[in-house]
């Protein structure tokens, strides 16, 4: 974790932003691989818009938490990206929901089951509502 801070003081959000020749960016491989102190160290480096990157075939650093069953991970990624990151669906339709159900990620499902009641059908989202 020191190395990346140490990469993030220099680089920035400019190195934050760069991805791989998939699309893939740090935070999708942080978020794969569950590592939460790294996820909300690149969220604060490249903010809002790096969450909304995706990879070429569509999936998103939610989705992939997600279907990997990093609920600490999926939170976070929800604090900061509301209903714009949670409908963002790959290449075939599958939406995190979708992802995490098919991969029976019960506790994911949960979440993001709150997450639309709370904030598609009574609009009462806020990053400090969400109880998370």
């Amino acid at each position: 974790m020191e190395v990346v801070r140490a990469l993030l003081e220099v680089g920035g959000r400019e190195l934050a932003m760069m991805t791989r020749g998939d699309g893939a960016s740090c935070l999708y491989i942080s978020a794969e691989e569950g590592h939460l102190d790294m996820v909300k160290a690149l969220l604060e480096a490249g903010g809002r818009e790096l969450m909304m990157l995706t990879k070429n075939d569509g999936d998103s650093c939610l989705s992939i938490s997600a279907r990997e069953g990093h609920l600490d991970v999926v939170k976070a990624l929800l604090e900061g990206g509301g209903r714009e990151l949670v409908m963002l669906t790959a290449d075939k339709g599958a939406s995190c929901l979708w992802i995490s159900a098919q991969n029976v990620c019960v506790c994911v499902v949960a979440s993001l089951h709150v997450f639309f009641f709370l904030y598609c059908f009574l609009g009462m989202f806020s990053s400090r509502s969400f109880g998370f």
